[in-house]
């Protein structure tokens, strides 16, 4: 979270609804594909909210914001950090991941890793989102972690 206005400055984040379905399945969607393969070129720029410096040399400010909030409310803050199929794919997390692993251990923020949690590449529907198998998944080590913290819980895992 940085505060920046994004709503009718990106794409992702219009102020209005389109009148019609057909509409914008032309106008958001048809269009650009049929763009970008004229320009033969694939746009991997899609901001869809995640506003780093262009040169990526600062942290999210964010996760400074939530770590402040947590300690003035007194509230425990743990991250979970989601893998995407590529970083699955390679077993390793990318430079923002390895900066959010920094960040957790620096400021002693327990850290839940996609990565150590049994998720495989057949929980994801496309490079990001899992499937309700990986759904499941993520819910047990969210729930796994949790008893760590409060043992007498109800242990009823998602099956």
């Amino acid at each position: 979270m940085n505060f920046e206005k994004i709503i009718d400055i990106s794409e992702s984040f219009p102020s209005k609804q389109y009148s019609l379905a057909l509409y914008e399945l032309v106008d958001r969607y048809l269009i650009p594909r049929l763009r970008n393969m004229l320009k033969k070129t694939v746009s991997n720029s899609d901001n869809l909210g995640i506003n780093k410096e262009k040169d990526n040399s600062i942290f999210n400010i964010g996760f400074k914001s939530f770590l402040a909030y947590s300690k003035n409310k007194n509230m425990p803050f743990t991250i979970y950090l989601h893998a995407s199929r590529n970083e699955m794919k390679l077993n390793s997390y990318n430079q923002q991941g390895q900066e959010i692993i920094r960040f957790a251990k620096e400021n002693k923020i327990p850290i839940i890793l996609d990565l150590e949690n049994g998720l495989n590449l057949s929980d994801f529907r496309d490079d990001i989102h899992i499937n309700c198998k990986g759904q499941k998944k993520l819910a047990n080590a969210i729930i796994e972690y949790m008893d760590t913290l409060t043992p007498a819980a109800n242990k009823g895992y998602i099956q």
